[in-house]
C-alpha cells in the first residue's frame, strides 16, 4: 500500500512538473497577445482618425481657397475638428490640443460672417494648418509602423520562449518515461 501511495505521489508530481510550464506559457501568451492587440487597435484607430481629419480639412480648405464658403465646407471643418478632438481625448499631446484650438478659431472667424475679408485673411493660416495636419497624419502612421515592428519582434520572442518551454517539457517527459 505504501509503495502504491508513493508511486501515485510521484506520478502527480511528474504530471504537475510537465503541466505547470505549459500553463505558464499559455498565460504568458494570452497576456502578451492581448496587450499587443489593444495597443495595435488604439494606434490603428488614431491613424484612421488622423487620416479622416486631414481629408476633411483638405476638402474644407480646397473649397475655401476656391472662394466657396458653403455649409458643406463648414461641415468638413467641423468634422476635422471632431476627429482631432477624438484623438486629443485619448492622448496627452499638447500639439494636438493646439491644432484643435487653431481649427476652432478658424471656425469661429468663419462663423462671424466676415465674408471675403475673412477668406483673404485666413489664406496663410489655412495653408499652415494643412501642413500641420499632414505632419500629424505622418506621425501617427510612423508610430503605427514602429508599433507593428515592435509587435512583430515581441511575437518572435514569445515564439522562441514557447519553443524553449515546449522542448524542456518534451525532455522532462522523456526523462520521466
Amino acid at each position: 500500500m505504501i509503495r502504491v501511495q508513493s508511486l501515485k505521489s510521484t506520478f502527480i508530481l511528474q504530471f504537475a512538473a510537465i503541466l505547470l510550464p505549459v500553463f505558464c506559457v499559455l498565460i504568458f501568451q494570452i497576456t502578451s497577445e492581448s496587450r499587443r492587440t489593444a495597443a495595435l487597435d488604439q494606434m490603428i484607430r488614431h491613424n484612421a482618425l488622423a487620416l479622416q481629419a486631414r481629408d476633411r480639412y483638405f476638402a474644407f480648405s480646397d473649397d475655401l481657397m476656391a472662394g466657396r464658403l458653403t455649409p458643406t465646407a463648414l461641415g468638413h471643418l467641423d468634422s476635422a475638428i471632431s476627429r482631432v478632438r477624438a484623438i486629443t481625448a485619448e492622448l496627452d499631446a499638447p500639439e494636438l490640443e493646439d491644432t484643435a484650438q487653431i481649427l476652432e478659431h478658424l471656425q469661429r472667424v468663419l462663423a462671424a460672417g466676415e465674408g471675403a475679408t475673412a477668406l483673404k485673411r485666413l489664406a496663410r493660416p489655412v495653408g499652415e494648418m494643412r501642413q500641420r495636419l499632414v505632419r500629424l497624419q505622418q506621425k501617427h502612421e510612423s508610430d503605427l509602423d514602429d508599433l507593428l515592428r515592435a509587435s512583430t519582434s515581441q511575437a518572435q520572442t514569445a515564439t522562441h520562449i514557447i519553443a524553449a518551454v515546449s522542448l524542456a517539457v518534451a525532455l522532462m517527459t522523456l526523462g520521466i518515461i
